[in-house]
């Protein structure tokens, strides 16, 4: 039975496009050594053509046929078992690089995680590089998913041109989607290869990490924060206070080198025995010094941090002087107060003229001391007590003054001197000694210090038996040092201010109007006056602890906690976890497409030209081709009529030669071709029972289709895989 191209259904359009469209068979010219006799052709056969003949035998008869064409040395080259296998399964290296991709991709987000995690809470140093060992480890892996999703694309676009007719620009844009983002604007792709487009859209979601690679460090998944880091176990070495090293303090060997350490200075009798007793003169330079710097700077005075370069904190203890205030009502103060203080209870306005007072209960210190005397000497340097601090201070409320104690409309005149109402206190502070717990801290090399104070006793505690303190007591230094840090203050708070009404300025005699206890605003003593007069005071012995040079001065090893503020690197493991797992996610989905394209395909491929090459072989599309000049050399704009023309790829025509009779699959028009199905090979197209021999779609309605379904029912031998 003889047949005919499939091709040679379409009219020649010229005498140069038919020569194409029809068999050829060489002339008797063509071959003119006589050792080679013509061989004749099948009509409708592709003949083979000659190849010179390099031997010496051709070189004697240049013009002679040659007795072997290309296929028979393709033939030759690959044994007949070889020639089977070649193609006809599906080999081992797609799906295998496929899976090591995406395991690659995994290891390098499980790298990238490590490495991260690895600079958790570090110091940020030479972030630079960090970034980038980052960035190789991100590109790495998203190259890694990105190339196992295009390998499974590949895999299922062959799967859909199998199934569905597209047109030719349709082909070129799933072609080369994976590499041109231009190529989405095909519409055609979204309806004829959904899955397909989605695999493509996935590889360029990726790819925008990608790109530029600077920018590609998994954005918030390693930052450099800001960050308090604490230096473990750490000790620090601080300033104390220890009163009782003034007992054994000698003025005329002062420890450190100088004089005026001592908080007191003391007299002496003429001429000095070497170790002779002393007695108080009055208190320190160098303790009044510090007492004006806290009184006028409202705040202690800053120590030298011993954390260089840190913040810190810790906690001193020590004991050291304290006025303990206690607040007494007014029939307390008529039955308490000492006459000596001259001031009582009336003296407060409204009823008196003062807003504040001050005094002690006691005469202070005598300077000078009574001259010597048979009946004076043993007095030197005495104390018969320690006087205690009497204050009177107002409160003005915001209660509008009047006699029926209703308070007044805003703009109404009060009926007595003060506009507001006014509360009258009087409080008794006591010097004692007591115990000093301070919790320092150093921020930007700023001090701060929250005081807390205990266990205070008096600080005048004369021997059992004895109401005086004299030079030869033990214990006598130390209370001169209480003594004159509590008469400094006396010092600061006693006197007054007066103020006959609202409206008169007032008058002034205490310099304690120089410290934050009085208002400068309104002259009245501060809210809450007796707590803040205690602090002021601690405030003064808090002070002490910046001159290192007093004898009382000492250090001491205690726990403190060391930080400092450092650029830390913070890995975010969610923000690199999410992205990795979409994308490890959408690889799988995809490796299992195209392994399911692979199944129905029955074959691995790819979009090599090697692959375009072999599955172009159709005369039809070369003779629509040569209608345009240029199109054929690879040249552009493509007409838009070809790239209108529907293509599936599948069996298109047969070709016979002496030894094969077989089935051609390639690219061609959906009417020249029908659908391939899993297992099909050359061989298989033409066996009992193939379902081509069944399909309808095919073998009815043309006189072509006839002559094809009757030759496929002819015994083929094999000559490769479709």
């Amino acid at each position: 039975m003889a047949y005919r191209s499939r091709a040679e259904a379409y009219e020649p359009y010229d005498e140069r496009v038919s020569a194409f469209s029809s068999p050829y068979t060489p002339s008797a010219e063509f071959f003119p050594s006589p050792a080679s006799p013509e061989q004749p052709t099948r009509k409708g056969a592709y003949t083979s053509v000659p190849v010179r003949n390099i031997s010496e035998a051709s070189t004697m008869h240049p013009r002679g046929r040659m007795g072997t064409t290309m296929e028979d040395i393709l033939d030759r080259s690959k044994s007949r078992e070889q020639q089977v296998l070649w193609g006809t399964k599906i080999h081992w290296f797609i799906p295998t690089a496929m899976m090591c991709l995406l395991i690659a991709g995994i290891l390098g987000a499980m790298g990238h995680h490590l490495f991260y995690a690895s600079l958790q809470g570090k110091q940020a140093e030479d972030q630079l590089m960090k970034v980038r060992y980052g960035t190789v480890l991100a590109y790495f892996t998203k190259a890694s998913l990105v190339g196992s999703v295009v390998l499974a694309y590949r895999q299922r676009i062959w799967h859909t041109m199998r199934r569905k007719a597209i047109t030719l620009k349709g082909i070129d844009h799933l072609f080369a989607v994976v590499e041109d983002p231009t190529s989405f604007a095909s519409k055609e792709i979204y309806f004829k290869a959904k899955l397909a487009t989605a695999m493509a859209m996935a590889t360029w979601y990726d790819a925008e990490k990608l790109i530029p690679i600077a920018s590609m460090l998994s954005p918030a998944a390693l930052t450099a924060q800001l960050t308090e880091v604490v230096s473990p176990n750490t000790t620090c070495t601080v300033p104390v206070l220890n009163f009782t090293a003034e007992n054994t303090a000698n003025w005329r060997e002062p420890k450190k080198g100088r004089f005026g350490h001592s908080l007191s200075f003391f007299n002496t009798t003429p001429p000095p025995p070497r170790n002779g007793p002393v007695w108080f003169d009055q208190p320190s330079f160098v303790a009044r010094k510090l007492q004006v710097l806290a009184t006028l700077s409202g705040k202690p005075i800053q120590i030298t941090t011993p954390c260089s370069n840190h913040n810190c904190t810790w906690k001193a203890s020590f004991q050291a002087p304290w006025y303990n205030c206690t607040s007494k009502k007014q029939a307390e103060v008529a039955l308490e107060m000492p006459k000596f203080i001259n001031y009582t209870f009336d003296d407060l306005a409204p009823v008196g003229n003062k807003i504040y007072f001050a005094g002690s209960d006691a005469e202070e210190y005598a300077r000078p001391q009574p001259g010597y005397s048979n009946e004076t000497l043993d007095k030197q340097g005495t104390f018969e007590n320690e006087p205690a601090i009497w204050f009177g201070y107002i409160y003005q409320t915001k209660r509008l003054a009047n006699d029926s104690g209703v308070v007044l409309p805003p703009n109404s005149k009060p009926p007595t001197a003060w506009e507001r109402e006014i509360q009258r206190h009087v409080m008794r502070c006591e010097l004692q000694k007591a115990n000093y717990s301070i919790n320092f801290s150093f921020v930007n090399n700023v001090q701060s210090s929250n005081v807390s104070v205990s266990g205070g006793k008096p600080v005048f505690t004369p021997p059992t038996g004895s109401t005086s303190f004299g030079p030869l007591d033990p214990g006598y230094k130390e209370f001169l040092a209480y003594h004159s840090l509590g008469l400094l203050v006396r010092q600061v708070v006693h006197g007054y201010v007066n103020k006959t009404n609202s409206t008169e300025p007032p008058v002034t005699s205490t310099t304690l109007s120089q410290t934050r206890l009085l208002s400068q605003e309104t002259s009245f003593t501060v809210p809450n006056f007796k707590a803040e007069f205690q602090k002021f005071f601690e405030e003064i012995v808090v002070t002490l602890l910046s001159e290192p040079y007093l004898e009382i001065g000492a250090t001491e090893v205690v726990p403190c906690r060391m930080t400092r503020f450092e650029n830390i690197f913070f890995y975010e493991m969610q923000g690199l976890w999410i992205g990795y797992a979409i994308s490890a996610a959408i690889a799988l989905l995809s490796i299992i497409t195209g392994g399911v394209s692979i199944y129905w395909n029955g074959i691995t491929s790819d979009t090599l030209f090697s692959k375009i090459l072999v599955t172009t072989r159709n005369r039809t599309l070369d003779k629509l081709v040569k209608q345009y000049e240029g199109v054929c050399l690879g040249g552009d704009p493509f007409p838009r009529e070809l790239e209108q023309m529907q293509l599936r790829f599948g069996v298109i025509d047969e070709r016979e030669t002496d030894d094969d009779r077989t089935k051609h699959a390639a690219f061609g028009t959906v009417e020249e071709t029908i659908p391939i199905l899993r297992g099909d090979s050359y061989k298989r197209l033409a066996a009992q029972g193939s379902h081509y021999q069944s399909s309808r779609s095919w073998t009815s309605g043309s006189p072509r289709a006839e002559r094809f379904s009757e030759s496929f029912q002819m015994d083929t031998r094999y000559a490769g895989p479709i």
